[in-house]
Formats: C-alpha cells, structure tokens, sequence
C-alpha cells in the first residue's frame, strides 16, 4: 500500500496519517438498496417517486450483507441510507416516505450498523439529497430557487444530524450531488458533518478533472476529504496532490495543494438493468477481471469498493458472493 507523503498539513481537518489509516481500509463494499430496488426495470430516478407500498423486502438480512463483505476481506462497508428517489432506510423525522411507514418497517440503518460492528466491519454512511423526488418533502416551501435551496439544505442537515447522533462512531460519510449545495452550502454541510463527527472522512462525489500530470479538484465537490472514481480503476500517475484551481472557493490561508487520498467505486456487474442497484439480468463479472480492478486499484494507492446490490427480497444474490469469496481466496498468490 502506497503511503502518503510523510510532511503534514496542519490547514487541513484530518492530518496525513489519519487520512493514511483511512486508506489501510483498502478494501470495502458499496451497497446500493432503496425503493430502486423495487422499481422492475424502470431504472434510475427520473420515472417518479413509486408508492411506498412498493418496498417490501420478504426475506431482509443485512446481516447475510454484511457478512459476505467480512468473508470477503472487506474492511468497510458503505450503506445508501436514502439514494435519489428521496426514500430513507431509518425512520428520518424529516421525511414520510422511509421505511417506518412502508410494509417492512425495519431500521435498516441500525441493522446495518449493528452487523457491521458485530462482523468487525467499519460502517459509512452514502447520502443523496435535493432530487425532485423531494418536491414532496419540500411541500410549499420552496417556491423559487434560492428558498428552495436553503430548504434542501436544510433539510439534509437535520437527516446528517439524525445519522451522526443516533448510530454511533461511523468512518465515512459520501455525499452524491454535492453541487447543488453551493459553495456555501458545502462548507456548512462540510463543517457540520465535522462538529459531529470529527474523525469521519468526508467524501463529496465528482471524480476528477485533469489537467496534464497534474489533478485538479472539481469547483463543486470542495470541500472533502476524498476524491471519488466512479467505475474505473485510478489513473497510471500517482494520485496524492490535488490543486483546489482558480475556481474554488476556499478560505483565506488555505494553501492550492492538498493530500487527498482516493476512493474507487466499483460494479461488480455489468450495470446493464438497474445501474447501481444491479437486477434480476445483472451478470457479475469474471473472476479475472474483478482481481485485475482490485490489483490495480491497489497498485495505484487507492481504495477499492465493489458495489454489491441486494435482491428485492434482502439478501445478497449467491453469485455475487461466490465471485467475492473466490477473490478472497486468489487475492494472497498477487497481493504480495
């Protein structure tokens, strides 16, 4: 495992060597589960937000989940507390459509949680506001766009709160869509996530631009912790060193430079039906080609996080876990 540059930057929130026992994590799982799963093919967000109703898990086990992962090797584990439909898997006090008012009224944020502290496995926490699925959410409150941003702000803020008091110490939390908070937004929801948690790594998704040799940061994913590759392995050239660049915004003595250590997410299927959340048609990927990511991921001093998504009925397909486990067992003979 590649180590960061051993000087350390005091400007930043969490010094080099916290970010560096972060990254010995290496290896996690992504698990995408929501009203998405449900949805039958109709795919992403975009179709409209489907009937409560229709998330009803017949044989839900998070444990199996995360239980897989732990076999596996995985030493993290990434949970879509509420993707883009605007469904939450905890009962949210800021939000009818979660899983205390739907036919399986679980707490799968706590399920989750606790399995992994029972397996040994770091929890993190993935979170996606301000869609249009949240108009609902939202009601009359926001009737032009800066009131409707502040109140989707809001809004996310209250869920973190929620999250970050009410099920313990968790190692990430991942924010998709950050640029709709704004500059100013960010640095709150930055800075909150912080206050609450001071030894959370905060990922704010957007992958990367480059610019030559050099890798510059995305005016709309500053400030995080992380930067985020969305189904690819790194880059060949080391990625440690990332400008901020002209247009982000930052606060007065903050340096251009900063160690931002990386996180690959990864399908571990051809993402053909559901994307994310993987479908009955979903074909896992052959052995060799899921340990080439992994190898270079690692090569290139990054983490590696295979997206593992349940079935409708909450349990992990066996093939998905057989791929696992046989990677798991082929890993020591290239690892080195």
């Amino acid at each position: 495992m590649k180590e960061g540059p051993s000087a350390e930057r005091s400007v930043q929130r969490l010094s080099e060597s916290q970010l560096n026992d972060w990254l010995k994590l290496e290896y996690g799982m992504f698990i995408h589960y929501g009203m998405t799963t449900f949805s039958k093919g109709k795919g992403h967000e975009g179709h409209g937000p489907l009937p409560i109703d229709c998330y009803a898990p017949t044989d839900l086990d998070v444990g199996q989940w995360i239980s897989a992962a732990r076999d596996a090797g995985m030493k993290y584990a990434i949970l879509t507390v509420q993707h883009g439909t605007g469904f939450c898997l905890w009962p949210t006090k800021y939000n009818d459509y979660n899983v205390a008012n739907s036919p399986c009224p679980v707490d799968v944020v706590e399920a989750f949680v606790d399995a992994c502290r029972r397996c040994g496995v770091a929890p993190a926490f993935y979170h996606c506001g301000g869609h249009a699925s949240l108009a609902a959410v939202l009601k009359d409150r926001a009737k032009d766009p800066a009131s409707r941003q502040a109140a989707v702000l809001e809004y996310v803020t209250n869920q973190v709160t929620e999250l970050l008091t009410q099920y313990g110490e968790i190692a990430e939390m991942w924010f998709d869509g950050p640029g709709q908070y704004t500059p100013q937004g960010r640095r709150r929801l930055y800075d909150h996530v912080a206050s609450l948690q001071p030894q959370t790594v905060i990922a704010m998704n957007g992958a990367f631009e480059t610019n030559g040799m050099k890798t510059v940061v995305k005016p709309d994913t500053w400030p995080t912790d992380v930067i985020v590759i969305e189904t690819s392995t790194p880059p060949f050239w080391p990625l440690d060193r990332f400008d901020l660049g002209e247009d982000v915004t930052r606060k007065p003595g903050e340096p251009e430079e900063y160690y931002l250590p990386t996180e690959c997410v990864m399908c571990m299927d051809d993402h053909a039906e559901l994307w994310w959340f993987g479908g009955p048609g979903a074909v896992v990927r052959g052995d060799l080609e899921l340990l080439a990511m992994r190898l270079l991921t690692r090569q290139r001093g990054a983490n590696c996080v295979f997206n593992v998504p349940p079935t409708p009925q909450g349990r992990l397909r066996q093939d998905y876990v057989d791929a696992l486990l046989r990677l798991a067992k082929n890993w020591p003979s290239v690892a080195g």
